[in-house]
C-alpha cells in the first residue's frame, strides 16, 4: 500500500487519464504536467494511508472498521439465529451467488454491506434510477477481503459472543447454540429463508438463466418451491464435505464456553485482553506449514511473508494470502464472465421492488463523489493542514488488477 506498490501505481494511473483529471475540482491542478500529478497523486495516497492521518484519511482505520462492522453484523445474526432458532449459517455456503442465490444474498445484503464503511456509494447504487445504473457496490479486492475476514474470524467471533454473558444473557441459550455444521440433515427453516434474519422475502425467488447469462426473479410457486428444494441439496453437500473438521473445532468451542463463561462476567481488562488473545490463537485458521500445537490451542505461524516496503510493517500468513489470492481470481473470472455485473443488477432490482429498506436516508450522490473526498486533501498539499475527508473508496475508481498484484494487498 505504499506509495511505490501496486495499489497506488493502479490509483495514479487512472486518474491521470484526461477524463478523469476533468472530474477534479482542483482547478490548480488541471495545467499541471504529468509529472506533478504523478507527485500529486502520490501524495494524497500517502497521505490517505498514513497513521496519523484522522477520520476518513486514514485507510489502515477504515480497514479495521470494515472487519468491526462485519463483526457486529455476524453478532446480530448469532443472536437472532439462537432467538429464532435457527441453524448460524457455514461460512463455506457464502460463495456460490449462481447456485445459491438464496443463501449469496444473506452475505452480500448483510455482512459485505456491513464492511461497506461508505454507505452512501452504496445507497447511491440502489437508489440512482431506482437501480437501474451500472454503479458498482464494491471492487473484487474489498469483497474478497470481506470473504477472507469472515472465514478467518468465524470460530473466534462465535467464541466471543458465546462466552460473554452481556452478548448472550442465557446460559440455556448460548448451551442450546446450533450452526449447520451440526446437523446430519439441515432443518426446513435455514437463515436464509427467516424474516428476521435475512431481508429476501419467501415470495420472491432468484435464480441464474444459462441460457441468457442473467439473474431472474421467479413467479411461478412450483418453480420457487423446485429452486428452494436444490438450493438446500447444494447446501448439504457442502456441509457434508466440511462438517468433520468443523465439528471437532466446535466441540472444542464449546468445552471452552463451559469454562470461560462464569467467569468472564468478572473479568477485568486485562483478563478481557488475554480471553480475546487465546480465542485468536486458538481458533486461528490460516497458519503456514511449520504450524504448532500445543494444549491451549494452535500457535501462531512463526514464519510469514513479509512485504518488501520499508513502510509497510504488516505481516500476512502465506497461507491467508493464498486464500484471499484464490477468493480474489474468482471475483476477477466472475467480474470477466459478467456474472458479477448480472448479481448487482438483480440485487438493486430485488431491494426497489420487494424490500422496503426504512434504514435509507436520502441523500444522493454521484458514483464518482468520492473524489471529492480525496480532493480535500488539497489544502494540505499547500499548507499541511489537517487532513479530514478522504476515503478508501479511491480503490473503486479502478480495476482491481490481476492476481499478480495481490500479494501487496
Amino acid at each position: 500500500m505504499s506509495e511505490d506498490g501496486p495499489l497506488c501505481s493502479m490509483f495514479v494511473k487512472c486518474f491521470m487519464k484526461r477524463e478523469n483529471r476533468s472530474l477534479m475540482v482542483n482547478a490548480d491542478i488541471h495545467g499541471a504536467s504529468d509529472e506533478e500529478m504523478k507527485g500529486y497523486l502520490k501524495h494524497l495516497w500517502t497521505k490517505g494511508i498514513s497513521k496519523e492521518t484522522k477520520g476518513k484519511g486514514n485507510i489502515r482505520k477504515n480497514l479495521s472498521l470494515e472487519k468491526t462492522a462485519v463483526y457486529a453484523a455476524i453478532n446480530d445474526a448469532f443472536k437472532n439465529c439462537i432467538v429464532h432458532n435457527v441453524p448460524f449459517p457455514a461460512y463455506e455456503t457464502f460463495e456460490d451467488r449462481q447456485n445459491m442465490p438464496r443463501r449469496y444474498f444473506l452475505f452480500f445484503d448483510k455482512f459485505l454491506r456491513a464492511g461497506r464503511h461508505n454507505k452512501e456509494l452504496w445507497n447511491a447504487a440502489l437508489e440512482r434510477n431506482k437501480g437501474r445504473n451500472n454503479i458498482s457496490f464494491g471492487t473484487c479486492i474489498f469483497e474478497a477481503h470481506v470473504r477472507t475476514t469472515i472465514q478467518e474470524n468465524y470460530f473466534t467471533w462465535m467464541y466471543q459472543a458465546l462466552a460473554s454473558p452481556r452478548i448472550i444473557q442465557v446460559l440455556e441459550k448460548a448451551d442450546d447454540f446450533k450452526t449447520e455444521y451440526d446437523y446430519d440433515e439441515l432443518p426446513n427453516e435455514l437463515a436464509c429463508g427467516c424474516p428476521f434474519i435475512s431481508e429476501l422475502p419467501l415470495s420472491c425467488e432468484i435464480r441464474y438463466n444459462t441460457t441468457t447469462n442473467v439473474f431472474e426473479t421467479i413467479s411461478s410457486l412450483s418453480q420457487a418451491n423446485a429452486l428452494r428444494v436444490g438450493q438446500k441439496e447444494r447446501l448439504q453437500e457442502i456441509i457434508d464435505r466440511n462438517k468433520g473438521e468443523r465439528r471437532e473445532t466446535l466441540k472444542t468451542l464449546r468445552e471452552m464456553i463451559d469454562a470461560v463463561r462464569p467467569r468472564y462476567v468478572n473479568y477485568n481488562k486485562e483478563e478481557k485482553k488475554a480471553f480475546n488473545m487465546g480465542a485468536k490463537r486458538t481458533f486461528k485458521l490460516f497458519l503456514d506449514g511449520d504450524k504448532e500445537n500445543t494444549e491451549e490451542g494452535t500457535t501462531p505461524p512463526s514464519k510469514k511473508q513479509k512485504r518488501p516496503s520499508s513502510q509497510n510493517k504488516c505481516r500476512v500468513s502465506s497461507e491467508k494470502l493464498q486464500v484471499f489470492k484464490a477468493v480474489t481470481n474468482q471475483m476477477l473470472q466472475e467480474k470477466q464472465s459478467g456474472l458479477r455485473a448480472a448479481w448487482e443488477r438483480i440485487y438493486k432490482q430485488v431491494v426497489n421492488t420487494f424490500i422496503v429498506e426504512e434504514t435509507m436516508d436520502g441523500a444522493t450522490h454521484k458514483p464518482e463523489d468520492f473524489l471529492l473526498e480525496l480532493e480535500e486533501l488539497d489544502n494540505d498539499w499547500k499548507t499541511q493542514s489537517s487532513l479530514e475527508h478522504v476515503s478508501r473508496e479511491s480503490h473503486d475508481g479502478f480495476n482491481s488488477g490481476s492476481v499478480e498484484q495481490i500479494d501487496a494487498v
